[in-house]
Parts: C-alpha cells; sequence; structure tokens
C-alpha cells in the first residue's frame, strides 16, 4: 500500500472539487501545504518533565553531542535533528529566526549560551522560532526528532513554548487567526515521553493538554535516571518501571528503563579506544580499597586530604582522577568503573550496553515508529482533510444554502438592470453571483460530492486502521506472547498479523470461523489482564476482517 500516493490522490480530489466552488480561496493552501507534509518524514517528539533526560537520551540515541545537557533548566526553544551533513561542521546548528530574518548557521558555544533563565538568556531564545541540526544518522531518513522544552518549568516562557508545539491551535487562538487560514494544525505525530523513576502530576497535563490527539501505540515512555542508585538491582529498576506503568497504563504503550548516559559514554569511550585503559587505572585500587572508599566524587576526586593520599597511593593522582572521570556524571563513571573492575572488557561493555537499555528503546523504536512513520503521518493528515470536509458539510454549506435567496435577488437586480448599464458590466456581475452563490440544485450537487469524498477518505482511513492494527497486534504480541499455550500459536498471530509476507493464513471459511471462536473464548476469560485482552480482541476482528474478505 503507497500511503503517500493514495493520501497526495485523496488531497487532489478534495483540491479539484473545491475549484468548482466558492470555498477554494479557503482551503486551497492549507490543503497544498497538507499534500507537501504527507511526504514529509513523520515528527517524533522528545518530551517530558525538565532535567529528566532528554537531552541526554537524544545524544545517546543519536550518538552526538549537540542536544543541549546542562545543570541548569535548557531554553524554551524546538530543537529539529534531520537527516544530513551541515555544510561547516564548526556550526552545526541553524537557527530559524521570528522576525523575518535569513536562518543562519551558528556554532556550540552560541548553544551554550541558550541555557538557563537569566533575562538575557530568556531574551535570546524569545527571538527563536526553532533550531535545526543536520545528523547523518539513519533514522532520521523517515524520522524527524524534535526535542521539546520540558514540561513543569519554573519559566512560563519554556511551558508555554511545549504547549504551542503540541497543540498549535493555541497560538492560532491566541493571536486571533481565522479557521479558514492557511496554517496547519502540525506538531508531533508521535512522542517519548522520558520520566524519571517518580511520576509527575506534569506528567498527567501534558497527557491531557498536549498530546490528546496521540494514542498510547504512538507514544512509548523512557524511565531515564536508572543509574541515579548505585549499582540498582534488576529487581529494583522492575519495580520503578511497574510504578510508572501503573501511572501511565491508558497513555503510554509501554515504560522502558534506560540510563542514556552509560550508553553514550561507553559507546564514546568504545570510539576513543579508551576503555581498556579506563579498566587498567581502575584495577589499580586493591579490591579492599576499592569496596569500601570507591563510592562517591567527594572521596575519588577529593584534591587533597587522606582521600587523595590514598589514590594517589595508588598511582592515581588527581590529574588522572580528573581525566579518567572527564565529562561523565559521577553515577555514569561509577556504574562504568564498577562493571570494567569485576569483569572482564568484553564482558563489562556487554553488561553495560545492555544496562543501558538503548539497544531495546532502538529496537522498539524501529518496530513501533521507523517502520510506521508514513502510516503514522498520512493517518494524521487524512484525519485533517476529513476535518475540512466535515466543516463544509455542517457549517459552510448550509451558510451557502441560507444566501439563496440572496442569489435570487441579486439576479432580479441584474435582469432589471438590462438597458441602463453597460451589458459586459452586467454580465460580469451575473456570473460573479452564479458562482459565488449557487442556486439549491448546485448545493445539493456540492452535498452529494463532499459525500462521496468523505466515503473515500473513510476508506483510507481504515485501511491504514487495518495495518496499525496489524502493527499494535505485533507490538503486543512480543511483550504477550508468553502468555499463549504454545509456540505454534505464536506463530498462527504472527502470521495473522502479517509479519512474514510470505506466509498467508488459511482461506478455509470453517477453519477461521473455529480459530475466531477459540479466540474470542479466551477473550472472556482474561478481562483482568488489559493488554492481552486488547491483543485477543484484534485477534478477533483480525479473524473477521478475513471472514468479510
Amino acid at each position: 500500500m503507497n500511503e503517500v500516493h493514495n493520501t497526495q490522490k485523496l488531497i487532489s480530489d478534495v483540491l479539484s472539487f473545491l475549484s468548482k466552488t466558492p470555498w477554494e480561496p479557503y482551503y486551497k493552501a492549507r490543503l497544498e501545504r497538507l499534500s507537501y507534509l504527507s511526504d514529509m518524514p513523520c515528527e517524533l517528539a522528545i518530551a517530558g518533565k525538565v532535567k529528566a533526560g532528554k537531552s541526554s537520551f537524544l545524544n545517546a540515541l543519536l550518538g552526538i553531542d549537540l542536544a543541549m545537557v546542562g545543570t541548569t533548566e535548557t531554553t524554551a526553544t524546538i530543537n529539529y535533528f534531520k537527516y544530513g551533513h551541515p555544510e561547516d561542521p564548526s556550526k552545526p546548528v541553524m537557527v530559524y529566526w521570528n522576525d523575518g530574518r535569513e536562518p543562519e548557521a551558528q556554532t556550540k558555544e552560541f548553544l551554550d549560551s541558550l541555557q538557563g533563565h537569566s533575562k538575557d538568556v530568556l531574551e535570546r531564545a524569545e527571538r527563536i522560532d526553532h533550531l535545526e541540526y543536520l545528523v547523518p544518522h539513519p533514522i532520521l531518513k523517515n524520522i524527524t526528532l524534535i526535542d521539546t522544552p520540558g514540561v513543569g518549568s519554573v519559566e512560563d516562557v519554556h511551558e508555554q513554548r511545549t504547549a504551542d508545539y503540541f497543540n498549535p491551535q493555541r497560538v492560532a487562538l491566541r493571536e486571533l487567526h481565522a479557521k479558514q487560514s492557511d496554517t496547519l494544525t502540525e506538531g508531533a505525530d508521535a512522542v517519548v515521553y522520558i520520566s524519571t523513576p517518580v511520576p509527575e502530576s506534569s506528567a498527567q497535563k501534558f497527557f491531557g493538554e498536549y498530546m490528546p490527539n496521540i494514542s498510547a501505540l504512538n507514544a512509548l515512555g523512557v524511565m531515564t535516571q536508572i543509574d541515579r542508585e548505585n549499582n540498582a538491582e534488576p529487581e529494583v529498576i522492575n519495580r520503578m518501571v511497574q510504578t510508572l506503568v501503573n501511572s501511565y497504563r491508558r497513555e503510554l504503550s509501554t515504560v522502558v528503563p534506560v540510563s542514556a548516559g552509560v550508553y553514550h559514554a561507553v559507546k564514546k569511550l568504545q570510539k576513543q579506544g579508551t576503555l581498556e585503559d579506563l579498566q587498567k587505572k581502575v584495577r589499580q585500587i586493591p579490591e579492599d580499597k576499592f569496596q569500601k572508599r570507591f563510592k562517591d566524587s567527594i572521596t575519588f576526586l577529593q584534591k587533597d586530604g587522606a582521600y587523595n593520599t590514598l589514590f594517589e597511593s595508588c598511582g592515581l593522582p588527581y590529574d588522572t582522577r580528573i581525566s579518567m572521570v572527564a565529562d561523565m556524571p559521577w553515577k555514569v563513571f561509577y556504574t562504568i568503573a564498577l562493571a570494567l573492575y569485576y569483569k572482564t572488557l568484553n564482558e563489562a561493555i556487554e553488561y553495560l550496553i545492555d544496562y543501558s537499555g538503548m539497544e531495546k528503546v532502538n529496537k522498539i523504536l524501529e518496530k513501533q515508529f521507523f517502520s510506521r512513520s508514513r502510516a503514522i503521518r498520512c493517518s494524521k493528515i487524512i484525519k485533517e482533510v476529513q476535518e475540512i470536509l466535515v466543516d463544509l458539510k455542517n457549517v459552510a454549506l448550509p451558510e451557502l444554502k441560507s444566501q439563496n435567496i440572496s442569489r435570487r435577488d441579486y439576479l432580479q437586480v441584474i435582469n432589471n438592470s438590462e438597458g441602463y448599464f453597460d451589458r459586459n458590466l452586467l454580465n460580469s456581475f451575473r456570473h460573479f453571483v452564479e458562482k459565488n452563490i449557487p442556486d439549491l440544485g448546485k448545493c445539493d450537487s456540492y452535498s452529494n460530492d463532499i459525500d462521496m469524498l468523505l466515503i473515500k477518505a473513510d476508506e483510507l482511513r481504515e485501511s491504514l486502521a487495518g495495518k496499525e492494527k496489524s502493527s499494535e497486534g505485533l507490538h503486543l504480541l512480543a511483550k504477550m506472547s508468553h502468555l499463549l499455550r504454545t509456540k505454534e500459536e505464536v506463530e498462527e498471530l504472527e502470521i495473522l498479523f502479517g509479519k512474514y509476507p510470505d506466509k498467508q493464513m488459511p482461506t478455509d471459511r470453517v477453519y477461521l470461523i473455529n480459530r475466531q471462536r477459540i479466540w474470542n473464548a479466551r477473550l472472556q476469560r482474561v478481562q483482568n489482564n488489559r493488554e492481552f485482552s486488547r491483543l485477543l480482541t484484534l485477534v478477533y476482528a483480525m479473524y473477521g476482517k478475513l471472514l468479510n474478505e
């Protein structure tokens, strides 16, 4: 299925219809913009509470050090990450101003000047519409990543910028834009919500106000900062994850624990080839001293005093210890050092990558977003086309019909003016009235055309919804496969949801009815498990679809 082609064909049909109506000037630019956007990458927003680790996560995901990370709250800028190479590597960011100035390439130092919430910083950020980074990472070929200001900010401007991105109608209302203006409700197509291990009240505000049109299937939860507790055991991390899952059950498809800092640091150290050297230096500390004294930055990075003397006696003077920690947060360094001390180098790397959770996130993102990016975007655009058609049907058309009396009066005046005014002028006036105030027969024709276009839009969204159900089914199956009875059942559902393009379900009607009945019986017994119940509901629906075909 070519989602983009079919979406653009629908928009073309709507534009063709509008060209014969008085409504074309109000909707043409907006629909042409929708057609253009249908072929653009899907927008995946990174969102969450301030200082939850959004930028660290994005840096780890893309393997870069561009997204601003700092001890202070970052500024109220929307940051776009797109596929490509900057013309000048020393100026990696393009600044788009909101005062009409030409976009301008800027340096990393300029980015650093946007941190904090002093008056100067806020005024500088207010002049910026958004920042754009070009990064040659393959995931950006079909996805644009957006780093958003956090919710729960101490600065109203930060909170407002986030609200405006996710819900552009707020901007339209604030600036008194007309409903038929050519502004477009863009915003995010999908969301990765970054959360600390403790559920935040600001999250419910975010889900309720900023992403009401984004389904749970298109929203992934990521629990960051799992390294904030020294060497947290898996069961401790799992309990924290379950708390978030229970809190955000309706809003997020799943929650994955990560340490973006650990993943990013390990990858950088691997690239630099310094992990082995770091391991040798850490192992210079005798085990008894390592267990008792290697606890926090206060002891390890002490410049003078007993701890400094202790570590110097191990061949690790102050400058060496500073270079070992480098730019890593202490908890990240501690987690890496602990693994390097007690494991072989390869075992430590494997453990740390697995512990970081980022590879699992990558797999989920690929399955849940990257492979579905076209369907996600086109489904959203078709929905907006439907809203335009419904507006035409329920608002614009009745208004047009109410003007029919005026049409009759205008034409009567024109006819009575024959011989008194220039004929060409009267004919022009008559043409204008007939085009812009159609008779009731033309209004009925418009109504029929709109109905046909709505049917086309419904059919197209339904076909996309079928694909979405398959994607949702495979996603739930990956999580719930342990609840199925046999490997054969798992394979049956994988084929049903289209995991294997070369394998088809049997077409025998008796078989299909029997399997639907069996799965429906299972469904009636698992109502207490929401996700498993949803999976079996999709199974029942998919068998119903096969039977109807």
